[in-house]
C-alpha cells in the first residue's frame, strides 16, 4: 500500500466524496474517482469510497441504477470489489432480469459476476436471446473449458462428473463459437486449449475408435 503525504490530486479526489447527490452522472464520478484511488495504490480511501457508491447506488430508483450498471460492465473491469457485486450489481441485475426477462445484456451481465452452476444458466439464457452475443459466447466457452479441463483432470484413470457424450457435446458447442471469437483477444488460447481438451478425451480407454 502507497504510504507518505498524499498528493493535492487525490486530495482533491477524497474532498469530492462530500459531493450532494444530483444525479447518476455524480455517483459515476465517484465511481471514477475509486479506480483512480486503486490504480494509486491508496487501497483503504479507494475501499471507503466504493462503500459510498454501493450504498448511494443502491437507493436510486431502478432506472438510474440500469444505467449505472451498464456503465460499469461494459467496461469489462476486472475484480470488482465483493461489496460493489453483493450489494449492488447483482441484486439490480436479479431485478433488471425479472422485470425486463428477454433483455440478453442483463442475463449476459449476470453471468459474467455469478459462480456455480447458475452462471451456466445466465449465460445459456443470454445466447437464446441473442445467439451471436460474442461477449456471452467468449464467457460460456471459458466456463466450457474450465469445466472440461477439470473433469479430465484425472483422466484416464477416472472421468469425474459428466458423461463423456457430455462433454463432447460441450466441447463442439465450443468449436462452433470459434471462427465468430477470432477477432477476440486470447482466441488463439481458447483453440489451445479447446484442442488439448480434445486431445485428453480422445485419449480415455475406449474413445479413440468412437471418434468421428
Amino acid at each position: 500500500m502507497r504510504t507518505g503525504p498524499i498528493s493535492k490530486e487525490v486530495s482533491s479526489l477524497l474532498r469530492k466524496r462530500t459531493s450532494p447527490l444530483l444525479g447518476d452522472h455524480v455517483i459515476l464520478e465517484k465511481f471514477e474517482q475509486y479506480l483512480h484511488l486503486r490504480q494509486l495504490g491508496l487501497r483503504v480511501q479507494a475501499m471507503s469510497l466504493i462503500r459510498e457508491f454501493s450504498k448511494q447506488s443502491a437507493a436510486l430508483d431502478f432506472a438510474s441504477r440500469k444505467h449505472i450498471v451498464a456503465e460499469i460492465l461494459q467496461r469489462d473491469i476486472e475484480d470488482l470489489p465483493y461489496t460493489l457485486t453483493q450489494n449492488f450489481l447483482e441484486p439490480t441485475l436479479r431485478e433488471w432480469t425479472q422485470n425486463e426477462p428477454n433483455d440478453n445484456k442483463a442475463w449476459r451481465w449476470l453471468g459474467f459476476l455469478l459462480k456455480g452452476p447458475e452462471k451456466r444458466d445466465c449465460l445459456e439464457r443470454a445466447l437464446r436471446l441473442h445467439p451471436g452475443d460474442s461477449a456471452a459466447q467468449l464467457a460460456l466457452a471459458r466456463l466450457i473449458l474450465d469445466g472440461a479441463e477439470y473433469e479430465l483432470h484425472e483422466a484416464p484413470k477416472s472421468f469425474l462428473g459428466n458423461s463423456i457424450e457430455a462433454l463432447r457435446r460441450d466441447l463442439d458447442r465450443v468449436e462452433s463459437y470459434v471462427d465468430s471469437l477470432s477477432s477476440q483477444p486470447n482466441s488463439n488460447e481458447l483453440e489451445r486449449r479447446l484442442a488439448l481438451a480434445r486431445k485428453r478425451l480422445v485419449s480415455l480407454p475406449g474413445q479413440r475408435s468412437s471418434e468421428r
